[in-house]
């Protein structure tokens, strides 16, 4: 899996689903979309489009992500963290928070590969 990184000059200025946000500003989830089906942000974001895959403009709708990407599998998703799910169904996207503020401004995606390690969208590692 090759690491992408949502603010790479190539996809960054990109408007995000229907939104006036930028894949750079807020496109980890496509970004992480992306590594797992080996293409670009632009890619998933023009398809997730096409479908009506976004709600609020720029919030992937979960369950349209299999009609987009056939080769992706929607299991479940959770609020709690189970170390044994996410071994079981690796590699994986892991919602974490952003930046360890008390306050939640917004959360993060990321691939969870495994061996406690994750291809990071917003660092590219």
């Amino acid at each position: 899996m090759i690491p992408l990184n949502q603010r790479d000059p190539r996809w960054g200025k990109i408007q995000l689903g229907t939104s006036n946000t930028t894949i750079s500003s807020h496109g980890c989830t496509i970004t992480c979309l992306a590594m797992l089906l080996d293409t670009t942000p632009v890619v998933v974001n023009n398809e997730l489009k096409r479908i009506g895959g976004f709600a609020n403009g720029n919030l992937v709708i979960w369950s349209k992500v299999p009609q987009a990407f056939s080769q992706l599998t929607f299991i479940k998703r959770v609020k709690v963290y189970d170390n044994n799910d996410v071994k079981n169904n690796l590699p994986c996207l892991v919602e974490v928070d952003f930046d360890g503020s008390p306050v939640t401004f917004g959360n993060h995606w990321v691939v969870f590969i495994g061996n406690k390690r994750c291809n990071d969208p917003w660092t590219s590692n």
